[in-house]
């Protein structure tokens, strides 16, 4: 599956550094003859290869080994940069794509109590949001972070949370 990893925000230097933004939150360093690829969607992205990426946070620098100038490089500016997520499970074998935990069952860390299924992913600028349907089709959204998301269990699809009070109505 294609996914889109992040953004080429701006031009550094006269050899075609570009600087990316909006980085996706867990994506690993992708390492030099990685193949990515540019464009403003998916289905008219271009092939490019990786020769160098350094990343910090939710920002990188990247080259590419067919953009060899400044000029080359505005031509790409504005354009979304996307990989085969089997590409990231090669770099880190923890890598979960976000379609894998769609339809993992969620449930209180606590009282053992079925909350809902994970039916979509939300990625913002600080975290993901799970959006959990619950039984009677009520959503809940539960930030990703350590302080709710308490074990993940991949072979039986199952995911536990803590429930703080008013975080299930």
């Amino acid at each position: 599956m294609i996914i889109y990893i992040g953004t080429i925000l701006q031009i550094k230097g006269f050899k075609g550094e570009m600087v990316i933004g909006d980085l996706l939150s867990d994506l690993p360093q992708l390492k030099p003859q990685t193949k990515v690829k540019i464009g403003f969607s998916e289905q008219f992205a271009k092939e490019y290869t990786i020769i160098k990426w350094l990343s910090v946070n939710r920002n990188a620098s990247m080259r590419l080994k067919e953009i060899n100038s400044d000029k080359e490089a505005k031509d790409l500016k504005e354009q979304g940069i996307f990989i085969d997520d089997t590409i990231l499970k090669t770099l880190d074998q923890g890598y979960i794509s976000v379609d894998e935990l769609i339809g993992f069952k969620v449930y209180d860390d606590d009282t053992n109590e079925y909350i809902g299924a994970i039916s979509e992913i939300w990625e913002t600028p600080t975290n993901k949001l799970w959006l959990v349907l619950d039984e009677k089709g009520t959503e809940i959204i539960i930030p990703v972070i350590e302080q709710f998301v308490k074990k993940i269990d991949y072979a039986n699809k199952t995911a536990r949370i803590f429930v703080m009070e008013g975080l299930i109505t």
